[in-house]
Order: C-alpha cells, then sequence, then structure tokens
C-alpha cells in the first residue's frame, strides 16, 4: 500500500506559505509556494508559472536538522525547546506535543509527519 498524501498535511503546513516542487511542462523544475488547496489535494501557487501541478512534493526540513544552533534560533521558550528535542530524539509522539510547540515546528516548515520518509515531500537542502 502505497503512503499518500492527505488533506490534514497540506492543511497543517498552509499558514506558513509551505512551498512545493514539481516539474513544468514548459521551464522544467519549479519551486512555487502554495496559494490554494483544494479538497481533493489539488494546489494552486501564485509565484511560478505552471500555478496549477498535477504531481509535487512538499519542501519540508528534516526533524534530524533541529540541532542546538537551529532551536536557540526559534524563538520559544526552554520547555518548548525540550519538547522539540524530545520528539525529535524520538522520546515522545506528535500526540503528546502541545499544540504551541506544534505550531512552531509548521512554522518553520519541520516535517512533524514523517513525509519525507514516506516519499512525498523532499528535504529543504
Amino acid at each position: 500500500m502505497k503512503n499518500k498524501l492527505e488533506l490534514k498535511h497540506l492543511s497543517a503546513y498552509f499558514p506558513y506559505k509551505v512551498k512545493a516542487k514539481f516539474r513544468s511542462k514548459n521551464s522544467g523544475v519549479e519551486i512555487g509556494t502554495i496559494s490554494q488547496i483544494a479538497d481533493n489535494l489539488s494546489i494552486v501557487c501564485y509565484d511560478t508559472v505552471e500555478a496549477y501541478p498535477a504531481k509535487y512534493k512538499l519542501l519540508l526540513r528534516p526533524i534530524s536538522a533541529l540541532d542546538e544552533k537551529t532551536l536557540s534560533d526559534i524563538n520559544c521558550d526552554l520547555l518548548d525547546q525540550i519538547n522539540m528535542k524530545d520528539f525529535r530524539d524520538k522520546h515522545t509522539s506528535l500526540h503528546n506535543m502541545s499544540y504551541g510547540v506544534i505550531q512552531i515546528l509548521l512554522q518553520y516548515h519541520y516535517d512533524i509527519f514523517g513525509l519525507i520518509e514516506q516519499g512525498l515531500a523532499e528535504p529543504i537542502k
């Protein structure tokens, strides 16, 4: 059974201007900011030539990239940083995270759903 991107994944990142990578018919590979999501998972990108890609992958940061320097750069309190480290190190699950910590991870486009490992997203380089 192949994993599929779901509306809950797209809608979680949507308020934070997540980007998608896709092949354009005219100009090769493009990266666009998702501006609309339909219930059939089609997207609209407002800053690309081809605004309606048929196939795409989200561009996300792997949780493993959440290192000490990155944590210190994120504007949050020490308890939130500890919770993010626990999530990164798999000591806690997403269901045990506070809403505030989840929002921070989504805002910085961290892959909280494991989409990169499922082949549904690409890591930001």
